[in-house]
């Protein structure tokens, strides 16, 4: 819930819905968001399937990591579950299904985001470019200076 309570402190007026597969994440991010004052739809969901809500926004840090990776740190291994760091064997396995997927739950003028294995970028642009051929798509760094977000700009009327 990180993204989404983050979002909802810097301008209390957004509507934020956050959707994770794990009751367990989305358990501690009601218990952040209580803390910190947020008023937070929290949705158990796998991705978007079922949900018929229409947004501005959609943001996701899916995981990316191939499913072959060995050089994965310790730290990472011991604490997040490997269903949220695995995207399949290409890594694009969430990114694919949001893409395909997300058009039903965008308004006409939205922005998709995306956290990016920084190895992903030319995959994902054209991924994007197939779903949102009308779209215009930014690729920022991050400050190691590596391709690490994809922002799709959609205008879809």
């Amino acid at each position: 819930g990180v993204i989404g309570i983050t979002l909802k402190k810097l301008n209390n007026n957004f509507d934020v819905t956050c959707i994770d597969i794990s009751k367990k994440a989305l358990k501690i991010a009601k218990k952040n968001s209580k803390n910190l004052n947020t008023c937070i739809n929290f949705i158990y969901n796998d991705m978007l399937k079922n949900v018929n809500n229409k947004y501005d926004v959609i943001i996701s840090n899916p995981p990316y990591i191939k499913n072959n990776t060995k050089e994965i740190e310790d730290i990472v291994k011991k604490y997040e579950p490997s269903v949220a760091l695995f995207g399949g064997d290409d890594g694009l396995k969430y990114y694919k299904e949001i893409l395909k997927n997300c058009k039903n739950n965008l308004n006409k003028k939205s922005i998709i985001a995306f956290e990016i294995g920084c190895d992903l970028k030319k995959d994902i642009i054209c991924l994007s470019e197939k779903y949102f051929p009308q779209s215009t798509i930014i690729c920022k760094k991050d400050y190691n200076n590596l391709d690490r977000y994809i922002f799709i700009l959609n205008n879809l009327e």
